[in-house]
């Protein structure tokens, strides 16, 4: 689960519980890269009236290497990721949960006709996302990152 809250302060950073048993863990101890797909339809009352298969209703792809968190910051993304989820710090010790961080490469944002657009990790973390804020108006998620909606 995507995570990145500090009571309801959005770092955007993407970090991950995981635990070995997983195929997921184990396959990223061969291959680190790994894409986080978002869709606006999974949203209650988004994309209402429209069919989750139009471009009008977003999609984003976040594609990076998904790491473990190394023991330098393993304090801080703990804390973050356990503000968001408590129950987490509750699951079994014997199942060698770990914190991982998708560190993001590209981003590929689909919310309007004539395509994608390409969304640069320094374009991604300078959004402003605070309530209220012009980032977070309708218009598509293009313009929450930021860009036109004709880029």
């Amino acid at each position: 689960m995507p995570t990145g809250r500090r009571a309801c302060q959005a770092t955007g950073r993407l970090l991950f519980y995981l635990t070995i048993m997983d195929a997921t863990a184990q396959d990223l101890e061969a291959n680190s890269t790994a894409t986080l797909s978002l869709f606006e339809g999974q949203l209650a009352g988004a994309c209402t009236g429209v069919d989750p298969e139009d471009p009008t209703c977003a999609k984003i792809s976040i594609t990076g290497r998904l790491e473990p968190v190394p023991e330098a910051g393993l304090e801080e993304a703990q804390q973050l990721l356990f503000a968001r989820h408590p129950q987490m710090a509750d699951w079994p010790a014997g199942h060698a949960f770990r914190i991982y961080e998708l560190h993001m490469a590209t981003a590929r944002l689909l919310d309007w006709y004539g395509g994608a657009h390409d969304i640069s990790p320094a374009d991604y973390f300078a959004a402003d996302l605070a309530p209220g804020s012009a980032a977070l108006s309708r218009g598509g998620l293009a313009s929450r990152a930021g860009l036109a909606a004709d880029s």
